[in-house]
């Protein structure tokens, strides 16, 4: 699937580029694929097939370069704004999002990730395709912004109009439990997921943040990411409610398992004894 959508054409396209004169190639990427490389204690190339085809498509843009011919992959992060006309992708978010909405709390990983503007892709792109001397292959890490899981929910939720929501951070050993159901699922439903669920709350507790030195480079400008983020949340919970979805999608059965499991682990004996060494901090 990957390779279908990501790879493949990169293949066709890249030969045509050089037969009409194109001198450069902008690709965009994913910044798990600078995750990949960051950290290969992780195995995560091996564990997760969309990481290893990001990977892939890299390794094709490196392969394509030639001495009148380069090209530069924009290792993306989360992007937040609205586009006229595109279906947002944050409805997703909502959907988890709702099931612990009657919750006076809700659970979340500790981690972090790096961030943009829709405006500020556009610039960075532009920056790359025009850059001065352009040689050979780069791979370049995008981030303008970094930012906690906690304090991006706080912006979410202010955005829903729930304010000052509290948001508990859960260990990795927390979050994989509720994991289990999603593997099951996937199981019997023989799908081949592009993340190991298993995997995906260690990735979640990483704070995965990225300088802004080399986007910054490219000509990036400030922006207000705040109010990207909630422009992004209001039109997909607009979206989400308009859909009147009935269904639940494969992550808000991880929440709802996740919710089942803790409400079980903290009735355990074992968590009221853990919860000083655990949590406090």
């Amino acid at each position: 699937y990957y390779d279908k959508f990501n790879n493949a054409p990169l293949r066709r396209i890249f030969p045509l580029c050089k037969k009409v004169g194109v001198k450069r190639a902008v690709v965009l990427g994913s910044y798990f694929a600078y995750l990949t490389k960051s950290r290969p204690d992780m195995g995560l190339q091996q564990r997760n097939p969309y990481f290893k085809a990001r990977m892939m498509q890299e390794d094709i843009c490196k392969n394509a370069v030639d001495d009148n011919f380069s090209t530069c992959v924009l290792e993306l992060p989360y992007i937040f704004g609205t586009q006229p006309g595109r279906k947002p992708v944050w409805t997703i978010l909502i959907e988890q999002l709702k099931m612990m909405d009657k919750l006076p709390f809700t659970l979340y990983p500790k981690g972090g990730t790096a961030m943009l503007t829709c405006r500020q892709v556009g610039q960075a792109i532009a920056g790359a395709a025009t850059k001065e001397d352009a040689k050979g292959f780069e791979a370049i890490p995008i981030s303008m912004y970094n930012m906690k899981w906690d304090k991006f929910l706080g912006i979410v939720y202010e955005a829903r109009g729930m304010h000052n929501r509290k948001i508990v951070g859960i260990p990795p050993f927390m979050m994989k439990l509720g994991m289990y159901g999603i593997v099951k699922d996937y199981k019997k439903r023989g799908i081949d997921s592009g993340m190991d669920p298993l995997q995906l709350p260690y990735i979640m507790d990483y704070d995965l943040f990225i300088t802004d030195k080399y986007t910054r480079d490219l000509g990036v400008e400030d922006d207000d990411i705040e109010a990207a983020i909630t422009d992004s949340i209001k039109v997909s919970q607009e979206s989400y409610e308009g859909n009147n979805l009935h269904f639940a999608s494969n992550r808000v059965r991880f929440f709802r398992a996740l919710f089942f499991y803790v409400v079980n682990y903290y009735k355990s004996s074992c968590l009221a004894k853990c919860t000083n060494n655990k949590f406090n901090n």
